[in-house]
């Protein structure tokens, strides 16, 4: 049994150890960093740059788990090999269902560059939303919540995970294939100069990720903006200019197949 006190409420959480078994996510699942699921609340509690941070990333269907613990009847912790973290994993059992042990992780199937690059510029205009990386959102969610039915319009794009984030963007556009965050990003692939960037390379750092839609041009899912597109020439020195004063690394990375014979496969 777990005791937490929170503002002027006590919680009590009864976590049960059970027998480590798999699960795999039968449609889009989130995955948070708290059982203490944010959907639990209205309005939803948020950052204030309007984030909800209990969000990690949301796992693609037959995305495969191994249940660690039980927290409650519908929260459990769990592992998955595609979100690799040190951290604690949280998942609403209600968006999964039992498989086996043979049962084999998702294939991942990376498409071509310019179907990529496609995909990534149909979202233009699209929301922001931490954590996201399934674009139109998980609708079964409000049937799992019914309560959120009655928040506000910008609540209820939160609620359901509409939207996507930096990397989410590109995670969603590969289907899985690239890492999730960019701490790992700044890793993925080769490192190339900035005068020889081409389609699908990327501008990262710690922090943020932007994909070269063409050496001219730049595309990237900003928090306040949603998917935006801009000009290299406008964008790149406003990125030197926020990385000299977080004093960060910038990092442009090659890392598609197709782009590179050097390419080893990280």
């Amino acid at each position: 049994m777990v005791v937490s006190l929170r503002g002027d409420y006590r919680f009590i959480r009864f976590s049960t150890i059970v027998e480590i078994m798999p699960y795999i996510a039968r449609i889009p699942t989130p995955i948070f960093n708290t059982p203490d699921i944010p959907f639990n609340y209205l309005p939803l509690k948020k950052d204030n740059q309007g984030r909800l941070m209990e969000m990690e990333t949301i796992a693609f269907p037959g995305t495969k788990f191994k249940l660690l613990s039980k927290i409650s009847d519908n929260i459990f912790q769990v592992q998955t090999a595609e979100y690799p973290s040190t951290a604690a994993l949280y998942v609403d059992s209600r968006f999964l269902q039992k498989a086996s042990e043979n049962t084999p992780e998702r294939v991942k199937k990376l498409p071509p560059i310019d179907k990529i690059l496609s995909w990534i510029e149909e979202r233009a205009g699209l929301r922001y939303f931490w954590g996201g990386n399934w674009d139109t959102g998980i609708p079964e969610i409000l049937e799992f919540y019914p309560f959120l039915k009655d928040a506000s319009l910008e609540d209820r794009d939160d609620a359901v995970c509409r939207g996507l984030d930096c990397s989410g963007l590109l995670y969603q556009a590969t289907d899985g294939y690239i890492p999730r965050n960019t701490s790992d990003l700044i890793h993925f692939g080769i490192e190339v100069p900035i005068e020889d960037i081409k389609p699908l390379d990327l501008l990262t750092w710690d922090g943020h990720v932007i994909i070269v839609k063409s050496p001219a041009t730049l595309i990237e899912s900003r928090v306040g903006n949603g998917v935006v597109i801009s000009s290299f020439e406008k964008r790149y020195p406003e990125v030197l200019d926020l990385l000299k004063t977080k004093n960060k690394q910038l990092y442009i990375r090659r890392w598609h197949p197709e782009m590179s014979n050097r390419f080893t496969e990280l």
